[in-house]
């Protein structure tokens, strides 16, 4: 990527970007990047000074601007006076701009300001991320020192009591904030000071310098300044204060453009470098991150605390079965991180994100701003419980509702067929894929699309996953099947010590942990070798194990509409069904096909024994083809009598019956 702004940075102060290490310092210059309505302007503080000096009659401005401030304040009032600035810095009339948003999303530790305006915090809101707000020591224990929090030295208009503006306030400033002021003093002997919106002729600069200086002297790390085509005076002049001035190409008047293009550019220049260096403590996911996002299949998990076994559970599960990764702050969170950088680079190295908002915790909205920020709209699923009331900005997204608290087993039906469609349109999964050519069955698309965007590395990886991915959905039994996996993988080596050099093997797949391990970059001749391996080893998988025949179920009830959720899991399995309203129905459709099992209610227009009545009729001919009575009494003697007629099973529940069909059919075949 060619930068334009990088090369004026020096390289210790964009490590310190990188590392979370640099805390900006935003003076009343900033103010000027606000989004302002026509007519009026932003001044700086030399501006204000003069501004409130033109009120006060016979009085010389002499470019000191406390002394003007203080002069005001004792002719008219305290009060009078925070009217007067809030008229001028046009208190709740500004909005911040894009100038800002570029620096929200920049800085996601600690920001330090002298400004008594809330346009940083404003902006923080507009990107979901509340941010707390210190004013005295009395708030210093909120968050750690790597969380997003503003620090206002000088009070502000929501806290006026706190606002430091007349030589008074100056005076008393260290007496009565001594532990804020070494705090923040000590945040610059770990951190690099980046200082925004400030001139030396500013005495408010200068006294908050000086504070700096006075705890710290040589202890204090480098301090840098933004500004955008300055002399080479005005550079000396930062210098003899052992201020290095980072001098932006471009006119003054630009200002404000320019300021936005330098955070946004820093800000890709972090996310590249964090790309290269985070890492996960799930080894999936890191093989996943080694695809582009747009390519791969991870997908961002966002809730609160309290909810993510639950949530865990309800998703889990539907992802895993499309081979699709799952991963949260937590898999990727190490001490002394800053989280929220942390959750960026997650978001950004998935395709899709899953959010619930259901109890719109800080956390949450911090990574729904993140979300809506990096993610494409049709790629966010919103996951909330019934009744949750949504957010205005979230009435146009797609929207999953869910119930914790009552187990409703076709709600949960419809849930995971809803979640399962979404994902299938996301990450582009279908049944099956065809060659356009020959309309043959084409495996591992996504790494042939790879491979001809000469993403090497990334198309086997890929080619793997989906491997592995096969082995879990058509070759095991049920997910938690480990023995299926077992023999499935001995199966593979089976395989390939008939087709392959055993030292082939190991070569090949050694190729796959370095490039996951060790950042290897892969060849072209490599990529084509492990996909034609891997396309092999499915081909030969295929031909071991033949799961994919139906199987047909004659299902007897005389109100099969009572029935459609139990079928449509059913189907999921493979199985077809045959509906059947009657005894001797069933009995005709009995004599000219061949079925695996037989479900059958109990009750019918018939009669109220007719569920015994099929089973014994069927028995005087077939003994071996299985029988399920599914009715609606629980009564035990009822499954005793099923039994000793010679059924397999007596149920009253969906989940008891899905279970007994799968236990009959499934696990043996």
């Amino acid at each position: 990527m060619e930068y334009k702004y990088i090369s004026s940075i020096p390289k210790p102060l964009l490590n310190d970007f990188v590392n979370g290490r640099v805390i900006p310092f935003v003076g009343a210059g900033f103010s000027k990047n606000a989004d302002i309505p026509d007519g009026l302007s932003m001044p700086d503080w030399n501006e204000l000074g003069k501004i409130v000096a033109d009120e006060i009659p016979d009085y010389h401005y002499d470019n000191n601007a406390i002394d003007a401030l203080s002069y005001y304040e004792d002719l008219y009032s305290r009060a009078k006076l925070i009217e007067l600035l809030m008229k001028e810095l046009h208190f709740g009339k500004v909005q911040p701009g894009s100038t800002y948003k570029a620096f929200c999303e920049l800085f996601t530790g600690t920001i330090c300001t002298t400004n008594f305006d809330s346009l940083i915090e404003d902006s923080m809101t507009l990107l979901h991320r509340p941010i707390p707000v210190i004013v005295t020591k009395d708030r210093l224990p909120i968050g750690s020192g790597k969380d997003n929090k503003i620090v206002k030295l000088h009070g502000d208009f929501n806290h006026p009591d706190k606002m430091v503006i007349t030589e008074h306030d100056y005076d008393v400033y260290l007496d009565q904030n001594p532990v804020l002021a070494t705090y923040v003093a000590n945040l610059f002997i770990a951190n690099t000071l980046l200082l925004i919106g400030y001139s030396l002729d500013d005495i408010d600069f200068r006294s908050v310098w000086q504070i700096i200086n006075s705890r710290l002297g040589r202890m204090a790390q480098p301090a840098y300044y933004i500004t955008v085509g300055a002399s080479s005076e005005k550079v000396a002049r930062y210098k003899r204060r052992n201020i290095r001035i980072i001098n932006l190409k471009g006119q003054p008047q630009n200002y404000k453009t320019i300021l936005h293009d330098f955070f946004v550019e820093i800000n890709e220049y972090i996310c590249i470098e964090k790309d290269k260096t985070t890492k996960s403590t799930n080894e999936k996911i890191n093989e996943q991150m080694k695809i582009p996002a747009e390519d791969n299949k991870l997908c961002f998990i966002s809730c609160s605390m309290s909810r993510i076994a639950q949530l865990s559970n309800l998703i889990n599960p539907t992802l895993q079965t499309l081979g699709i990764t799952p991963v949260r702050i937590d898999d990727m969170l190490m001490p002394y991180d800053n989280w929220i950088d942390i959750s960026r680079t997650a978001i950004r190295k998935s395709k899709a994100a899953i959010i619930d908002v259901s109890d719109s915790s800080s956390n949450v909205m911090i990574e729904l701003g993140l979300i809506k920020s990096t993610t494409p709209k049709n790629n966010v699923l919103i996951l909330c419980e019934k009744n949750t009331v949504l957010p205005v900005s979230l009435i146009n997204q797609r929207v999953l509702t869910y119930t914790f608290d009552i187990t409703n087993e076709k709600d949960n039906y419809y849930f995971s067929k809803e979640l399962k469609e979404w994902c299938r349109s996301v990450f582009n999964i279908i049944s099956t894929s065809y060659d356009n050519n020959n309309n043959k069955h084409v495996a591992f698309a996504d790494a042939y699309e790879l491979l001809k965007k000469e993403d090497y590395s990334a198309c086997i990886v890929s080619a793997y996953s989906e491997l592995e991915n096969h082995i879990f959905s058509h070759h095991t039994d049920f997910e938690t099947n480990d023995k299926g996996v077992i023999c499935e993988i001995f199966r593979i080596n089976q395989y390939i010590s008939n087709n392959y050099d055993s030292d082939y093997y190991k070569e090949i797949m050694t190729l796959h942990n370095n490039i996951v391990h060790q950042g290897y970059i892969a060849t072209l001749k490599e990529a084509e070798d492990f996909l034609r391996f891997v396309t092999e080893c499915r081909e030969a998988l295929d031909n071991f194990k033949k799961k994919n025949q139906k199987k047909q179920i004659l299902w007897v009830d005389d109100r099969p509409e009572n029935n459609v959720y139990e079928r449509n899991v059913l189907e999921q399995y493979g199985l077809d069904f045959t509906l059947a309203l009657s005894t001797q129905q069933a009995l005709d459709f009995m004599q000219h096909n061949k079925f695996a099992l037989i479900i059958s209610d109990m009750r019918r227009k018939e009669g109220e024994d007719e569920g015994y009545v099929l089973l014994d009729k069927i028995r005087k001919n077939n003994k071996e083809i299985p029988f399920i009575v599914y009715a609606g009494s629980s009564k035990e003697e009822y499954k005793n009598e099923i039994l000793k007629r010679g059924g397999q099973d007596y149920t009253n529940t969906p989940r008891e019956l899905i279970d007994a069909v799968i236990n009959t059919l499934l696990i043996n075949l």
